[in-house]
């Protein structure tokens, strides 16, 4: 759900979704969970890696092309892409029946906050409730 656009109601929001995930969500207003939704922190830029052979006047041959430094670089850009690995602005308990209604209300109470633009994460949250 992009922060910009938010739909007026449930019902508009319930037209504005795909068929095919809007028939898999519960839509009755008397079940309802909790989700735990992480305002993610924007994504740090890429660093840019000085060029060895320009500060060292070298020129690197074939055989040291796999630099173990990179793998790890790699390694690490792909774990600091996982949301479960970003940092967090701010999180929020949040029940709603769904969790396309659940964004839905973070977006709606966000909007006019510096939270609005972030990317979110939202977390099913069973654990919290006993079953009767």
């Amino acid at each position: 759900m992009p922060a910009g656009k938010i739909s007026f109601d449930v019902e508009s929001l319930k037209r504005d979704l795909p068929e095919d995930i809007r028939s898999g969500l519960n839509w009755s207003p008397d079940k309802q969970f909790f989700f735990l939704i992480s305002v993610l922190s924007p994504r740090p830029s890429p660093a840019i890696p000085a060029d060895e052979s320009e500060s060292d006047g070298t020129i690197p041959d074939d055989a040291s092309d796999e630099n173990p430094n990179e793998e790890q670089a790699d390694l690490d850009d792909a774990v600091a892409a996982l949301h479960e690995m970003r940092d967090k602005e701010a999180a929020a308990l949040v029940e709603a029946r769904n969790s396309a209604v659940a964004a839905w209300l973070w977006r709606k109470f966000a909007a006019s906050t510096r939270l609005a633009p972030n990317e979110i994460q939202i977390d099913p949250c069973c654990g919290f409730i006993p079953v009767e």
